[in-house]
């Protein structure tokens, strides 16, 4: 019950990763002035970065090859449907940094292994303190809601090597009941963790800032377009009515009509702020080159994977994309034997 309590404090991070991958981003909570534009646009280069090194890792399902025959094993992983979980692991990976599997027995006339993937926010598993780093342990937790939709308490299973057992919390994480330990057909714990990498880091928890400067850019960059068609107009030499009433009506003609009549005297012309586009984009390119160059996931759209590049040369410029990959992939093979075993 502690180790949950302690849990549930990384929930905050979780859920953050979670909303920019689904696009909501920091930028939607911007504010201006009333009357200013005030346009709010996400680039969700998060989720883009996520898909693409999710499907270069698990977007072809993972074949099995051995000397025995193993038919039988493979038969189960297609009953399980892993080439899907395997899939959806990589993508959670990408996410969060890190992902859960549950192995189960179905409840069939005939149980078979099944694989249910769990959300980083609901499962952790504790390792002992030896150079192995054993497992000894692991959580699934889901929260209990009241009909305010208040959260009471949480329904926990906990899973060891040799038992499962039931048992729901309250919020401050007191045991409030307990069912009867349960035998562990599989002898091992079922909740099988797989690290994204060393840190067990998102794909682009690292680019978060440059991800919220890049939206920052597009959205004043939409704003200064906006104020610019909204100008002031500016009248010299004349007024446009003799009392308050008289001006707003003509105002409001001038705006629906697109004209003024001005005496020979006088003139209007609009204040506009000059617009440096060469130095927006300038900026918007770096920030878009950074996120690719810190992030490691490359910008297919560019103009660089276009023309007659040899094999040598586009090699070279996935390089980094590919070492990240390759450190990806060892952890996933290491998630997948355990599963295996």
């Amino acid at each position: 019950a502690k180790y949950i309590k302690k849990h549930t404090a990384t929930h905050k991070r979780l859920n953050m990763l979670k909303q920019y991958y689904r696009g909501e981003h920091s930028i939607l909570d911007k504010r201006r002035r009333n009357d200013l534009p005030n346009n709010r646009i996400v680039v969700n280069k998060a989720k883009y970065i996520a898909d693409i090194s999710a499907g270069y890792l698990a977007g072809t399902p993972v074949s099995y090859k051995s000397e025995e025959d193993i038919t039988a094993l493979t038969d189960l992983l297609k009953i399980s449907d892993s080439s899907t979980q395997d899939s959806d692991l990589a993508l959670d990976g990408a996410i969060y940094g890190c992902s859960f599997e549950l192995v189960y027995m179905s409840d069939d006339e005939v149980p078979v292994p099944m694989l249910a993937k769990i959300a980083p926010q609901s499962a952790f598993v504790v390792y002992d303190d030896t150079v192995a780093h054993k497992p000894v342990f692991g959580v699934v937790y889901y929260p209990i809601f009241d009909d305010h939709d208040r959260t009471t308490g949480y329904n926990c299973t906990l899973y060891a090597d040799g038992f499962t057992q039931d048992f729901v919390v309250d919020t401050s994480y007191n045991i409030m009941s307990q069912d009867e330990s349960i035998n562990n057909v599989f002898g091992i714990i079922q909740l099988n963790e797989i690290w994204n990498n060393p840190t067990c880091q998102g794909d682009f928890e690292q680019v978060i800032s440059l991800i919220d400067a890049y939206n920052s850019l597009m959205s004043n960059r939409l704003n200064d377009k906006d104020q610019f068609i909204d100008a002031l107009l500016a009248i010299y030499g004349t007024t446009l009515g003799d009392s308050h009433t008289e001006k707003i009506e003509n105002y409001k003609s001038i705006k629906e009509t697109g004209t003024v009549e001005l005496p020979e005297e006088a003139k209007a012309e609009y204040l506009t702020r000059q617009l440096d586009e060469a130095s927006v984009e300038i900026l918007r390119k770096s920030l878009k080159e950074d996120i690719h160059t810190i992030s490691f996931v490359p910008d297919m759209s560019d103009e660089n994977f276009c023309g007659n590049s040899s094999g040598v040369a586009m090699s070279y410029k996935i390089l980094a994309f590919e070492l990240m990959t390759k450190t990806k992939e060892r952890f996933f093979k290491e998630g997948l034997k355990y599963r295996l075993k």
